[in-house]
């Protein structure tokens, strides 16, 4: 391309004056914002974001002012575990544990961690520990399957994964883990009922997975 040429200015006429920056007053903070959920809400915004630094900032200031709240912990944990901050993340769960024995949340958190790993037996000691809390958490009795799976205990992940299919019939992920537990028996018939269950009730919530998923059905015909 021709570069651009800069016209003269022509003599005597008037200098064009320089834009100045647009600046705006800093808003003040009231006291009613200073306080913990204030930095909570805050810190969820930038979590979701994935702006770990800002939400780890925002959480540090609602711990300043709520030294007792399990859930900054946990969250801060959950944030540590996406670092990749494997010890940081279990001390965080840990934290909101001693804050509250019976949270099922940060040990299932823990098992995500030790999952991440590769402890498996770790995974499963505190996804056992969830589910005792809270015998209904079909994120912690998917994941206690998986981990089964991956020690080839392939009984132990079917049984559990029924046993999440009583709690909720409609769950996409369920019908998904047991497809693929199917497919690794070779039992092709089940895995694909399963398979395509998971398409008919999570194409809304994950439409990509669903998409390939539909495709490999017909793989296995």
């Amino acid at each position: 391309m021709d570069p651009v040429v800069v016209p003269e200015t022509y003599a005597g006429a008037p200098a064009t004056p320089k834009t100045s920056e647009l600046s705006f007053p800093i808003t003040p903070e009231p006291d009613i914002f200073k306080n913990s959920d204030y930095y909570f809400l805050r810190a969820i915004y930038y979590q979701q974001s994935r702006s770990w630094e800002k939400a780890l900032t925002n959480y540090s200031k609602a711990v300043e002012l709520d030294t007792k709240n399990p859930d900054i912990y946990n969250n801060i944990g959950v944030i540590y575990n996406e670092l990749r901050q494997y010890d940081r993340a279990i001390e965080e769960f840990l934290r909101a544990i001693y804050l509250n024995p019976t949270y099922a949340k940060p040990y299932n958190n823990i098992d995500v961690v030790y999952y991440a790993k590769k402890d498996f037996p770790g995974a499963i000691r505190n996804y056992q520990k969830a589910i005792s809390i809270d015998p209904k958490n079909l994120e912690a009795l998917n994941n206690l399957a998986v981990a089964y799976k991956r020690i080839d205990q392939l009984e132990k992940a079917k049984s559990i994964l029924n046993q999440a299919l009583k709690i909720n019939l409609a769950h996409a992920g369920t019908h998904y883990n047991l497809a693929v537990l199917y497919e690794k028996e070779g039992n092709l018939k089940s895995a694909i009922h399963f398979y395509q269950r998971f398409t008919d009730l999570g194409s809304a919530s994950h439409p990509a997975l669903a998409a390939k998923v539909q495709k490999h059905i017909e793989t296995l015909k």
